[in-house]
């Protein structure tokens, strides 16, 4: 898969140690302060993910570098990003819309209709690059997030249609 910013490829059970270092990368480094920190996954845990019925990843590349990664699930007409990450010296250059575009289309092929995923309430970046995909706040997960001071935070349950996935100007609903 192409687009701007580089290629997508699909990820496989060869990729676990790769996607547990993007995991940790993305996730457990401070970076920039703007992204969320967690528990980053091992390649055993990703290599379970990846073994679920309807699991599947793409990676997003800057030339032969990887830049990000996502990782979902499809079963029935639900579908889920169980994880996405951007490399924080790659963000804001259209690697996460080219992943969960890549994604719905993914999920739609296996008859998804919906597209599914949670976010931390303060990850603003994200939540804001979810909403102009097409995503719509559908719940909350009070005190889901631990983070390391102690502090909780709640995880913000969005839902996408997949009719309407990547297109900003689609009406709700449609």
């Amino acid at each position: 898969v192409a687009g701007t910013g580089g290629p997508l490829r699909a990820a496989g059970a060869c990729d676990v140690a790769l996607l547990a270092e993007l995991n940790r990368l993305c996730f457990e480094a401070p970076g920039d302060g703007v992204g969320f920190v967690g528990t980053a996954w091992s390649a055993r845990s990703l290599a379970e993910v990846l073994a679920l019925p309807g699991a599947f990843g793409f990676l997003a590349l800057d030339g032969e570098a990887p830049a990000g990664f996502l990782l979902g699930q499809a079963l029935f007409e639900a579908a889920e990003v169980l994880s996405l990450g951007v490399l924080p010296g790659h963000r804001r250059r259209g690697h996460a819309r080219r992943l969960l575009q890549a994604a719905a289309a993914e999920a739609a092929r296996r008859g998804a209709r919906q597209l599914h995923l949670e976010v931390a309430e303060d990850n603003r970046g994200a939540r804001a690059a979810y909403e102009a995909f097409g995503f719509a706040l559908a719940g909350r997960r009070r005190n889901y997030y631990r983070m390391p001071d102690g502090r909780a935070l709640d995880a913000l349950l969005y839902s996408c249609p997949l009719a309407a996935a990547g297109r900003p100007d689609s009406a709700e609903g449609a």
